[in-house]
């Protein structure tokens, strides 16, 4: 669950993704990654779900911008193969 403080994980050994202001997370539908947005910049990070470690980012060069506490207003977050 995203929230202004971080990731927070249900059901996993790691309990938080520190990455503040992260406005969508998005789950890859066959492989252990998560993609998480966040205000302000215009990269999306790229996790491996077994320790939750960063592997990478994207910069798609259009910074995120925050939206309080509604939803993705912009879109959403969806991998593609």
């Amino acid at each position: 669950m995203p929230t202004g403080g971080g990731v927070i994980l249900s059901g996993s050994a790691a309990q938080k993704i520190d990455e503040k202001e992260t406005i969508g997370v998005a789950y890859h539908p066959q492989r252990d990654f998560i993609f998480l947005a966040r205000a302000g910049i215009s990269t999306i990070a790229v996790y491996e779900t077994a320790t939750y470690t960063k592997v990478k980012e994207f910069d798609f060069g259009d910074r995120f911008e925050w939206v309080g506490n509604h939803a993705f207003q912009r879109g959403r977050l969806r991998p593609v193969q």
